[in-house]
């Protein structure tokens, strides 16, 4: 991935009209691991559209503090209930 590519993702790309900022980049080869805060549709391949890649797998390996793990494709597994606290809105 070229020096300007890799600044864009640094600086941020806008993807209508809003500015896509990342937390976390890293790039091995061809594999690109990214955190973002936001879960627009399909922002992450509209943000290497917009900078002329094609994405041809997209994994989603954590959500919140959600951790896929060792879980297999197409594979499920009930929460615990210190994930379920976690993800429970805190009462007042």
């Amino acid at each position: 991935m070229s020096a300007k590519v890799m600044e864009s993702l640094k600086s941020g790309v806008v993807i209508d009209d809003k500015k896509v900022i990342l937390s976390g980049l890293d790039v091995s080869g061809n594999k690109v691991m990214l955190k973002i805060h936001e879960g627009r549709k399909h922002v992450v391949r509209r943000l290497f559209e917009q900078l002329g890649f094609f994405v041809k797998r997209l994994v989603r390996i954590k959500i919140s503090s959600l951790d896929l793990g060792d879980l297999k494709p197409g594979k499920w597994r009930y929460l615990t209930d210190v994930e379920l606290r976690r993800l429970l809105p805190k009462r007042l």
